[in-house]
């Protein structure tokens, strides 16, 4: 009994790594990668909220061509990144846990 118990969980864990790797194996790398940045005025000041209202898509040129050359770097390829300037967050992110074990980290950044 124990026995096919133990079968039965090495078979499912060989299921998930094999589902996971069919997953990454049908990434379609010719298409573009598309980044979405969110500002957060994090401060609060007006100086920050007034910098978050001129950004503009055209800011970020040097970010995508900084990730291309990296790309081109580690895969031999390069990929086209379409970086967008998302809508502002007003909502601040939950604050990081202070000493926490990795489950409260894996949950905070799952919030």
């Amino acid at each position: 009994m124990w026995k096919n118990i133990r079968i039965l969980c090495l078979l499912i864990v060989l299921l998930i790594v094999a589902v996971q790797a069919w997953r990454d194996q049908n990434q379609d790398w010719n298409q573009p990668i598309v980044v979405v940045l969110h500002p957060i005025n994090a401060d609060g000041l007006q100086t920050t909220q007034t910098y978050i209202h001129q950004l503009q898509n055209t800011d970020f040129q040097a970010l995508k061509s900084y990730l291309s050359e990296w790309s081109q770097h580690y895969r031999g390829q390069s990929a086209n990144f379409e970086i967008r300037l998302g809508q502002q967050l007003q909502q601040r992110p939950p604050e990081v846990p202070q000493n926490a074990g990795i489950f409260h980290v894996v949950w905070w950044s799952l919030k």
